[in-house]
């Protein structure tokens, strides 16, 4: 149990914390003189993990940060309805109390590897999502922080914690400080303090700061005067060959018909592709992302939303919406290729940031960093991916994953030149003596 003074230290040190008016004098002396009473439950069924809804919804909004949709409960239920419990994939949700107060929820699922069985986020199959702990951000609740990692760590041989984030609204770390020491979110510190921690990697997020305005024409003119132009030259060019509309399709007919189309879509393009996730061959995504779509339109902001952009009443570029506190995640993408000269994925960010920018959200476009990304933002988040080997069999993954990742930079770094100085040689004149 941390001291009065070490914990008020560790607050005032704490951006965080600060921010979420949390000061341990302010707590009961009960809190401050006894060691906390700590509660741990690994949920395997789902019923009791949405009894947990009201208390998951308070501690996502106590977090002081503008928390990814992939952490809310209906994000997070749904990944789990939408493939089958079986001996190889087993619900792993734990719920850490502390004096009776949630303190921390980590949505896991286990499933098995080439060697034992993997710890990782309950999410859509592609690991892609932001992820790891939901924490209570306060430094009063580090034992039952602690308590929860030692918990995931019980999962498996390996845990995988994808795309933490590491940055405070005060310290957002992005661009020549990607190698920077881990120092950020209190998430990211919990980690990183484990002795068996290895930091897989470090991706930038792209962002567009649309909720730092509420003129869309004034924040596209901000962002390039040439995007623009370019932009409503295309629109115009496009609305000349029929109605163009945007629109959200929902409900149990048009929502499945939007994901469908993108689904379709996507998999044409992968057609001769490398795919090196292979979510997008698996039933289980498109399975989620079918039952979000199919729920009507609520009142407000819905966890889930997808945007059509349609040419007469038909799809020629789509993108599915990912809602958190603060932000909204471009998450899948995908347009017409027949439609390619009038732009129509550029057309639909576009839309896409007018509407982010009407509900005070940013526009996330997630983690790869294709260049039309590029275009678009102001702003980098950084998120980190830990690997922890929890076992001597998941020592031995961890070891073989990363000679095997060793043995490809090689081969992408020393590859090309060998080729090349191959094909140097013997393209030689040869020898007439000889």
């Amino acid at each position: 149990m941390l001291s009065e003074d070490m914990a008020s230290k560790e607050t005032a040190d704490d951006p965080e914390a600060v921010r979420q008016g949390r000061v341990l004098s302010d707590r009961p002396d009960a809190l401050m003189s006894r060691a906390p009473e700590i509660s741990v439950v690994v949920h395997d069924d789902i019923t009791a993990v949405e009894a947990l809804r009201a208390e998951w919804e308070e501690l996502l909004r106590g977090t002081a940060y503008d928390h990814s949709g992939s952490l809310a409960p209906d994000y997070v239920i749904a990944a789990w309805r939408a493939g089958a419990a079986s001996k190889d994939r087993r619900l792993a949700v734990i719920e850490v109390r502390q004096d009776g107060m949630l303190a921390l929820l980590w949505p896991l699922q286990t499933i098995p590897e080439r060697l034992g069985r993997g710890a990782t986020h309950l999410g859509y199959g592609a690991n892609e999502d932001y992820a790891g702990p939901i924490l209570r951000r306060d430094p009063a609740f580090a034992p039952a922080h602690e308590a929860g990692l030692a918990a995931a760590k019980g999962l498996a041989d390996v845990l995988r914690v994808y795309n933490v984030r590491n940055w405070t609204e005060d310290d957002r770390l992005g661009g020549a400080a990607i190698d920077s020491p881990i120092k950020g979110s209190t998430e990211a510190r919990l980690i990183a303090r484990d002795p068996a921690f290895r930091r897989e990697g470090t991706a930038l997020s792209l962002v567009a700061s649309t909720s730092l305005d509420t003129d869309p024409d004034r924040w596209l003119r901000a962002t390039s005067k040439s995007l623009t132009n370019w932009l409503r030259t295309a629109r115009k060019r496009l609305s000349e060959t029929g109605e163009v509309t945007f629109e959200r399709w929902s409900g149990p007919e048009r929502g499945p018909q939007a994901i469908d189309w993108i689904f379709a879509q996507k998999r044409a393009w992968l057609e001769g592709r490398r795919d090196p996730s292979g979510w997008l061959r698996r039933d289980q995504g498109e399975a989620f992302f079918h039952a979000l779509a199919a729920r009507p339109a609520g009142a407000g902001v819905d966890p889930l939303e997808v945007w059509v952009l349609a040419l007469s009443g038909t799809p020629i570029a789509a993108c599915v919406l990912v809602n958190g506190d603060r932000r909204c995640e471009y998450v899948v993408t995908t347009y017409d290729p027949a439609y390619r000269d009038f732009s129509p994925g550029m057309l639909l960010i576009q839309d896409c940031a007018r509407l982010a920018m009407s509900r005070g959200l940013d526009l996330d476009f997630r983690l790869t960093q294709e260049d039309y990304k590029a275009r678009w933002a102001d702003r980098e988040d950084r998120y980190d991916t830990f690997i922890i080997a929890c076992t001597p069999v998941g020592a031995a993954v961890v070891a073989a994953e990363r000679a095997e990742k060793a043995v490809r930079r090689f081969r992408a770094k020393w590859g090309p030149i060998v080729k090349g100085r191959i094909a140097r040689w013997r393209a030689r004149p040869k020898d007439a003596a000889a």
